[in-house]
């Protein structure tokens, strides 16, 4: 592994000076072994070969159970972590460049659609219009939302992965939250002829969270379960407390997940067959999106069934819930 070409050559290298490349790090790991208590360790750390080529290894050692002459015994392999630790850099370079990427052509495109945009809605508002002319801005204007909303959502995961997106607590009221979200999103049940009601329980405390991001996760979740019923449907949110964390949830009686797609609903750009078949325009990176932001302030959402009314033979519905805990959790590593 280090390149000596007999026992004795490597014997005569100086293991602190010629082999690790930390000079202390000798020195510390034989400190680290001899104070556990326990019978086995691992450690990481560098060597050096004896070409100037570095290594990354991890050492994995156990306390034998029969010590010599009485004194400690230990057994020491050291595993060659080179390749795998160049590989996770590469990927990690790789990943901050396809976010900067993103990010990068996203700012870029947002600006010019955002003009095409306002532009088609002010063409749509002129006097006299032939029907076809005006279903063919009405088209041109759907397909704008489509592509600002595609970049909305693209520029949301890029700065929740590069870090960019902080979670930053103040006290919420998710009952006041709730409604704001609710007349926002009014035409949208409207227009699909929905019944949508809000039935918290009795108390539902205030708690600690980003109310501008937890805004978006009710809003991306709501907007799902709008889009994903069908026409005339029932959508029901509640809340409440449950032990140490608060739940909010939005049930609906819609199509519901196939069963070979629920353990993949929260995966990046993942849309389950069936959802196709009701909106063919979609990035798969809401869901996503929602997973990585709870997870910033310790909290955590998840998906069940909701069998609708009318018995086993009626369509399935949904239910995404998210609970967060009474009390800031920061969590400065998000979740994979």
């Amino acid at each position: 592994m280090l390149g000596y070409s007999s026992k004795a050559d490597l014997l005569r290298a100086d293991l602190a000076r010629d082999i690790y490349v930390r000079s202390g790090d000798r020195s510390a790991v034989i400190a680290a072994i001899l104070c556990r208590t326990e019978t086995s360790f691992q450690t990481e750390v560098s060597w050096r070969r004896k070409d100037g080529l570095v290594l990354d290894v991890v050492l994995h050692g156990r306390r034998l159970s029969r010590p010599r002459r009485g004194e400690p015994l230990f057994e020491v392999m050291a595993e060659d972590v080179t390749a795998r630790r160049r590989a996770e850099r590469e990927t990690a370079a790789a990943l901050k460049l396809q976010s900067d990427f993103v990010s990068f052509v996203s700012h870029q495109l947002r600006t010019p659609l955002t003009g095409i945009r306002w532009m088609l809605e002010l063409a749509q508002q002129t006097p006299g219009l032939p029907e076809e002319t005006a279903q063919c801005l009405a088209d041109a204007r759907q397909s704008a939302d489509r592509l600002v909303g595609l970049i909305a959502d693209m520029l949301n995961v890029a700065r929740c992965e590069s870090g960019k997106t902080r979670w930053v607590p103040e006290e919420v009221d998710l009952a006041e939250l709730t409604a704001s979200v609710m007349h926002e999103l009014r035409p949208q049940v409207e227009q699909r002829e929905h019944q949508m009601s809000f039935r918290p329980d009795a108390h539902v405390p205030r708690v600690q969270a980003d109310a501008n991001l937890l805004r978006q996760v009710m809003l991306n979740l709501c907007s799902n379960a709008i889009k994903y019923t069908p026409v005339g449907g029932e959508i029901t949110i509640t809340a409440g407390l449950r032990g140490a964390e608060i739940w909010w949830s939005v049930r609906d009686n819609g199509m519901g997940v196939p069963l070979e797609a629920r353990s993949r609903l929260f995966e990046k750009f993942f849309r389950a067959d069936n959802a196709h078949t009701v909106e063919t325009e979609g990035t798969g990176l809401g869901l996503y999106w929602v997973r990585r932001i709870l997870a910033q302030g310790g909290g955590r959402v998840w998906w069940q069934p909701a069998p609708a009314k009318g018995g086993a033979s009626a369509s399935p519905g949904s239910v995404f819930t998210f609970a967060l805990p009474l009390q800031p959790t920061l969590v400065q590593g998000v979740a994979q």
